[in-house]
């Protein structure tokens, strides 16, 4: 996989063996010089196909971890319900997690997080 953008220290754009843009999440992965060949697949946490302009304004305002936690509690809840979610709602659910009357309150979420993770 190539990587062709940085969003940020830990979201890149990156190109699949087939051409196709995709979103990729993972520690780190913004840290070398772009563009580069990502061999170490393991490093990827997440990735996402097809995203429109909104999500990609939303990759550059949201902190990783608001990510991570939305990522977290939309795994749990695919586990507990018996129909396939939409993979996208990370991102709504990251937007409303995030929204400027709870961001001062993410410290509450971090318990949560651990939580939702393990």
């Amino acid at each position: 996989m190539r990587v062709v953008k940085k969003i940020n220290n830990n979201v890149v754009v990156c190109l699949d063996q087939h051409g196709e843009e995709l979103v990729a999440f993972g520690k780190e992965l913004g840290f070398q010089k772009v563009p580069y060949e990502l061999t170490d697949m393991t490093k990827v946490t997440m990735t996402f196909y097809k995203l429109n302009y909104q999500y990609y304004q939303l990759l550059k305002e949201i902190p990783t971890e608001i990510f991570d936690l939305s990522a977290a509690i939309v795994e749990r809840a695919q586990a507990l319900i018996p129909r396939i979610l939409n993979p996208n709602m990370i991102f709504s659910l990251a937007d409303h997690i995030n929204f400027p009357e709870l961001s001062n309150q993410v410290q509450h979420f971090r318990p949560i997080l651990s939580y939702w993770s393990s």
